[in-house]
């Protein structure tokens, strides 16, 4: 018993010991981390001189009024734009984005080289010898998602669409970035914005939709932004419910509230979106010198039902069109008469479709890409060569190489039987047009149907103008209305 108490002493007093120990260690550890995040603060807030003069690293950085980014803005300075110091800063730092960089930084009342005073963050500048700097091509999600389009110069606009669906697109321009916003209204049913931003290289980087939906009780405003320079590409997404209709909004809701749910896209819709390209219209003054804009004959198609003075192609019925990509109008050549040789080429094939055992079916002898739209793929395809043919083949050229599943011969068997009876509607009709013309790396299609006669003659046309990689993939396509006629 005696010997049991003594070992009890021992082990609590060693437990003592320990304890003390550690409660001595976590306060000099405490101290060390205060120590630690004072040296910290003090290194952030930097211990700028007045008079001193201080580099601007970010592009159109806002001089403001008061040190807030809700402050007024009084100037706007260039990237490596010199300002100096007055001496005067916030006692307390504030954390800002800045091309998807957090910086903690207090602001800085500055004065510009015309002698304009303001406040600047202090992330946004460096003094000689600092680099701060963070290179990246685009935007941060969070500046897509708080525009402030006074920084933005306008390009070029116009307006598309009919009917209760009506569209207007303006092409905005800040350094090398090029953002085209898309704003289309659908009468009471709904509204939505567009933002297309993209690179010095006209590469897709970011999207940002909202759109309004729902019916009477409860409506919804969903904002999405998709970044394609994250690798995987990523999804930011947010919806705010109302009880009011938009009508009964003033003004209409143009962004949402809330935090976003982040996101991974379908493999297939990111591939897509990396292929778009930005399509522009364009006035009579910019087509190029190889159309023959003044020899009488035309073939122009606009994106409005209501001529607005702009084009989204321009042709003089021969052999040469333009159309304007990426900034940069393109020159084209007709490439319809070479493009139904190809596909006579195809229709003399005895099979057209080959399924195969372990899913590696073919069209016209080449691999089916089945990470898109396969059986839209087949229709088309189809439909292409149906169309060139003056007799339509009686019996499908379907030919089957191993065990085929009974339901996947089954619908390709009805998708060929759809496209007989599609193409032998549009045939029946008539007045169908299609153009075909390349050039820049690019296949511009226009497929239409003539809906009236224009004063001169010719006729009227509405139909959709499709923009294709040489490789077929599609880049963008509009829905336009066109004049064709000597």
């Amino acid at each position: 018993m005696t010997r049991s108490i003594s070992m009890f002493l021992i082990l609590l007093a060693l437990f003592t010991t320990a304890c003390n120990s550690n409660s001595e260690g976590t306060s000099d550890s405490t101290e060390a981390h205060t120590a630690e995040a004072e040296t910290q603060e003090q290194e952030q807030r930097r211990d700028y001189q007045a008079n001193e003069m201080l580099t601007a690293w970010v592009d159109l950085l806002n001089v403001r009024a008061e040190p807030s980014i809700s402050g007024k803005i009084v100037a706007s300075l260039r990237e490596n734009a010199v300002v100096t110091f007055t001496g005067e800063q916030t006692e307390d730092l504030h954390t800002i984005e800045l091309r998807g960089t957090s910086f903690e930084a207090p602001w800085l009342k500055i004065r510009t080289d015309d002698g304009k005073e303001g406040w600047v963050f202090g992330g946004a500048v460096q003094r000689e010898g600092e680099n701060k700097r963070v290179e990246r091509s685009s935007m941060s999600v969070g500046e897509l998602a708080k525009l402030e389009m006074s920084q933005w110069t306008k390009r070029n606009e116009w307006t598309s669409g009919a009917g209760d669906a009506e569209s207007a697109t303006t092409i905005y321009q800040r350094g090398d970035l090029t953002l085209a916003l898309r704003k289309t209204e659908v009468g009471e049913y709904g509204y939505s914005r567009t933002y297309d931003l993209f690179n010095k290289d006209y590469q897709l980087v970011k999207r940002r939709s909202v759109e309004w939906s729902g019916e009477h009780p409860s409506f919804y405003l969903t904002e999405t932004i998709t970044d394609l320079e994250s690798s995987p590409a990523k999804t930011f997404k947010r919806t705010q419910s109302f009880s009011k209709h938009f009508f009964q909004l003033k003004p209409k809701p143009e962004s949402v509230q809330g935090e976003f749910k982040e996101g991974i896209p379908a493999e297939q819709e990111a591939k897509t979106l990396r292929a778009t390209v930005l399509v522009e219209a364009f006035a009579f003054k910019d087509i190029p010198s190889n159309v023959d804009s003044d020899g009488g004959c035309s073939c122009n198609f606009e994106p409005s039902e209501m001529s607005t003075g702009t084009m989204i192609f321009a042709s003089d019925m021969g052999k040469n069109a333009a159309i304007k990509v990426n900034g940069q109008m393109i020159p084209l050549k007709d490439d319809m008469q070479a493009h139904v040789a190809r596909l006579k080429q195809r229709a003399a094939q005895e099979v057209w479709i080959t399924l195969k055992e372990r899913g590696t079916d073919e069209l016209f002898g080449e691999p089916l890409n089945t990470s898109g739209d396969w059986q839209q793929d087949i229709l088309d395809g189809l439909k292409e060569v149906m169309m060139v043919m003056d007799k339509i083949p009686t019996e499908p050229k379907i030919k089957s190489v191993g065990t085929i599943g009974m339901g996947h011969r089954g619908n390709v068997r009805d998708l060929w039987n759809d496209a007989v009876q599609e193409i032998k509607a549009m045939k029946n009709n008539g007045d169908d047009l299609k153009l075909r013309y390349v050039g820049g790396g690019y296949i511009c299609e226009i497929k239409a149907r003539q809906t009236s006669r224009n004063d001169g003659g010719g006729g009227k046309y509405e139909g959709s103008m499709e923009i294709l990689s040489k490789a077929g993939t599609s880049l963008n396509t509009w829905f336009v209305y066109g004049d064709c006629g000597c």
